[in-house]
């Protein structure tokens, strides 16, 4: 990170060629260690969060907007990751799968953009809380019980054109 980012009135605010960027949520990096002890890093410069709630020329643009902050290697230049993915987490299946179209359409396929689909929990009754504070929580053989597309570090995340990927361990397998 330089100087002018740590100085700057908004250092998540990203200037593409022709357009600014500001991704949902901070930045991160998670670091996972092969069996062989080397860290691999894998930076996640922030995450797009689609409700159904914007226009879908909106979700284009923001695909667009990502592609050229991976290719333009802004990840790099501003937090310092070697490599990143960029998730985009949909509420419905109808748009996530248009989403991916328009990806492949526009290039055929891409790997460091990630599509998941997930409840929209904001639109139930309550929002859930923590198994540890609901009495009325949800027990199967001792576990409690989540939706299963809830989970969206060991759910696979698709990708255009390549095989599904696993944020737990950074691979095309997940944890069993």
């Amino acid at each position: 990170m330089d100087d002018e980012l740590r100085e700057a009135k908004d250092p998540l605010l990203i200037q593409l060629k022709c357009d600014q960027l500001r991704f949902d949520g901070t930045p991160h990096l998670i670091i996972r260690k092969r069996a062989d002890g080397v860290s691999l890093p894998l930076g996640i410069p922030g995450i797009q969060v689609d409700r159904g709630t914007e226009s879908f020329q909106q979700v284009e643009k923001h695909l667009v907007h990502a592609i050229e902050f991976v290719e333009g290697k802004h990840s790099e230049r501003h937090w310092g990751f070697d490599s990143s993915v960029i998730p985009f987490l949909f509420t419905h299946e109808a748009r996530k799968s248009r989403a991916m179209q328009f990806v492949r359409q526009e290039r055929g396929k891409c790997s460091f953009l990630l599509f998941q689909t997930i409840p929209d929990l904001g639109l139930l009754h309550h929002f859930p809380r923590p198994e540890h504070y609901d009495r009325n929580y949800q027990y199967k053989e001792g576990e409690p019980v989540l939706p299963a597309n809830i989970h969206i570090f060991a759910n696979p995340w698709q990708r255009v054109g390549h095989s599904d990927f696993y944020v737990n361990t950074f691979d095309e397998k997940g944890s069993t």
